[in-house]
């Protein structure tokens, strides 16, 4: 998501290929497990992991989240890249309904009000 269009190159051992339509400069194309082939933007691909985490997170929990917090360490990013990268996930959040926010790590301060562990991998 950090990478504009131009300087994006493909490697062969990826597994997928890289094209783009009139609403999408990125556009990932993969063959999927059937066989066929399927196109997604990098937003969406990234929406289905996000998904899929806040299912492990209702099943520890008992609830869906309806917000998430992101916090992106900026370390070999460029303000530039940030602002792809911050608008690649809000567009991936959008696409799930899901509320978020990005925390910002130079003004973070944490105040924990409750203490609870809780593992999201099944003992």
């Amino acid at each position: 998501m950090s990478m504009s269009s131009k300087d994006i190159k493909a490697k062969k051992e990826w597994g997928f290929t890289f094209t783009k339509n009139a609403e999408n400069p990125v556009l990932l194309e993969f063959e999927n497990f059937d066989g066929t082939k399927k196109v997604s933007s990098p937003s969406f691909l990234m929406a289905m992991f996000l998904r899929q985490h806040l299912k492990a997170i209702e099943k520890k929990v008992g609830e869906k989240p309806k917000e998430i917090a992101l916090w992106i360490f900026e370390e070999g990013f460029n303000e530039i890249q940030m602002k792809r990268i911050k608008d690649g996930l809000g567009e991936s959040c959008k696409l799930l309904k899901l509320g978020f926010t990005f925390v910002d790590a130079k003004d973070f301060t944490a105040k924990f009000v409750q203490t609870r562990t809780i593992s999201l991998i099944d003992d």
